[in-house]
C-alpha cells in the first residue's frame, strides 16, 4: 500500500473518531444546558412564590395596623404590596404556563386573595374610616387605650407569675407550674377577647373574655388546693435524717456484720449453722422494714402534694436499699465477691438520692409567701377588669 493511501486512511480514522466524540459532547452539552435551564426556572418560580407570600403578609399587616390605629400611613404597606402582588402573580403564572396543575393552584390562591379583599380588607378599611369620622367617641377610646392602665397591670401579673413558676420548678412541682401557666393563659384569653371587641365592636368577640374569667377562678382554686397539700418541709428533714441513721445502722449491724461472718465461714473459722443462726434473727429485716415505713409515709405525702420529682427520689432511695440487700444476700449465699457489686453501688446511689432530696426540700417554696402571691394575682386580675377592661369596653 502506498504511503499516501496509508496517510489518508490514518487521517480518515482520526477524523471519524473526532466526529463521534464531537457528537457525544454536543449531546451532553445540550442535556446539561436543558438541566441548567430547568434548575434556573425552578429557582425563579420558588423565589416569586415566596415573594407572593411576603406580599400577602404585608397586605394583612397594613390592614391590621390601620384598623388598630386609624392612621392612614399604616395603609401604605397594604397598597404597595397589593400592586407588587398583581405583578408577581402574572409573572409567575406565565412562568408555569406549561404546568396545568401549578396554574390551577395559582388560580385558587388568586381567587382567595380577591375574596379576602372584597369581603374582609376593603369593608374593614371603609368601616374604620367611618369610625375616624365619628370624631369625639373614637378619640375618647384612643385616649383611654393610650393610658396603658391594662398593660401595666398585666405586666405586673407576668412578673409575679415568672417568680412563682421558677419557685415551683426548684421545688420539682410540675403540676403547680402547669397551673400557674394556665392562670397566665386565662388572663391572655381575657385580653384577647377585649382586644377583639375593641377592634370590631361585636359582642361575640367577648366570648374569650368571659371564658377566661371562669378558667381563672378554677385555676386559682386548684392552685390553692395544691398549696394546702404542700409537703411538710421540716418533717421531710426529720425523715431524711432518720433514713440516714437507719441505713448506717443496717450497714453496721447487718450488712457488714453478716458479710464478715460469711467470710469467716469461707475461711473455716465459723460454721454454716452459726451463720444461719444470725440470719434467722432477722435483725437486718427489722431495720429495713422501719425504713420502708418512713419511705411509704413520704411517698404518700409527696403524692398528695403532686410533687412527682420528690416521689421519684424516694423511689430511688428505696431501690438503693434493695440493691444493697440483694448484693449482700448474693454474697451470703455464694460466698463470691462479684455478688457484692449491687451492694457497693447501692450505697453510692443511696447517698446521691438522699442529697438530691435534701436539696429539693431546701429549695421548696415558702408556702405563706406563695399564698400571698396568689392573692396578689387574684387582686390584680380584678383590678384589670375594673380599671382597664370594663372602662375600655364601655368606651367602645
Amino acid at each position: 500500500m502506498r504511503l499516501r493511501t496509508q496517510l489518508l486512511l490514518g487521517y480518515s480514522v482520526v477524523f471519524i473518531l473526532m466526529i463521534i466524540i464531537g457528537s457525544i459532547s454536543y449531546k451532553g452539552l445540550v442535556s446539561l444546558t436543558k438541566t441548567a435551564h430547568w434548575v434556573s426556572h425552578t429557582h425563579k418560580a420558588i423565589g416569586e412564590t415566596h415573594l407572593i407570600e411576603k406580599n400577602l403578609v404585608s397586605m394583612e399587616t397594613g390592614v391590621r395596623g390601620y384598623l388598630i390605629t386609624g392612621n392612614e400611613k399604616f395603609l401604605k404597606p397594604y397598597k404597595d404590596a397589593k400592586v407588587l402582588y398583581d405583578t408577581t402573580f402574572k409573572a409567575l403564572r406565565d412562568q408555569v404556563k406549561d404546568n396545568l396543575l401549578q396554574q390551577t393552584k395559582l388560580d385558587r390562591i388568586n381567587s382567595l386573595v380577591i375574596k379576602w379583599h372584597n369581603t374582609s380588607a376593603t369593608p374593614a378599611i371603609e368601616l374604620r374610616g367611618k369610625v375616624i369620622k365619628g370624631g369625639i367617641d373614637a378619640s375618647f377610646l384612643q385616649d383611654t387605650l393610650a393610658k396603658g392602665t391594662g398593660k401595666a397591670i398585666l405586666d405586673e401579673i407576668r412578673q409575679i407569675m415568672s417568680v412563682m413558676i421558677e419557685d415551683f420548678r426548684l421545688d420539682g412541682n410540675v403540676k403547680a407550674q402547669a397551673l400557674t401557666e394556665a392562670i397566665g393563659k386565662s388572663m391572655l384569653d381575657q385580653e384577647t377577647g377585649e382586644r377583639g371587641y375593641l377592634i370590631t365592636g361585636k359582642d361575640e368577640f367577648l366570648e374569650p373574655l368571659r371564658a377566661g374569667k371562669k378558667k381563672l377562678a378554677i385555676n386559682i382554686a386548684n392552685l390553692r388546693k395544691l398549696l394546702d397539700n404542700a409537703h411538710d418541709r421540716i418533717g421531710t428533714v426529720t425523715s431524711l435524717g432518720d433514713l440516714k441513721k437507719l441505713a448506717a445502722k443496717w450497714l453496721r449491724e447487718a450488712g457488714e456484720f453478716e458479710i464478715d461472718l460469711r467470710r469467716q465461714v469461707n475461711k473455716g473459722l465459723k460454721t454454716q449453722k452459726e451463720l444461719e443462726k444470725v440470719l434467722a434473727k432477722g435483725h437486718g429485716k427489722t431495720i429495713l422494714d422501719e425504713m420502708r415505713q418512713i419511705m411509704d409515709s413520704m411517698t404518700l405525702m409527696f403524692s398528695k402534694a403532686e410533687n412527682d420529682e420528690a416521689k421519684i427520689l424516694v423511689l430511688l432511695i428505696a431501690k438503693s436499699m434493695v440493691d444493697q440487700e440483694t448484693g449482700q444476700r448474693g454474697f451470703i449465699i455464694t460466698g463470691k465477691d462479684e455478688f457484692l457489686e449491687p451492694y457497693i453501688n447501692g450505697q453510692e446511689a443511696f447517698k446521691k438520692a438522699i442529697l438530691a432530696l435534701q436539696k429539693l426540700n431546701s429549695n421548696a417554696y415558702d408556702i405563706t409567701q406563695m399564698k400571698g402571691n396568689i392573692r396578689k394575682l387574684e387582686n390584680l386580675a380584678a383590678q384589670w377588669l375594673k380599671k382597664a377592661a370594663n372602662p375600655e369596653i364601655a368606651a367602645r
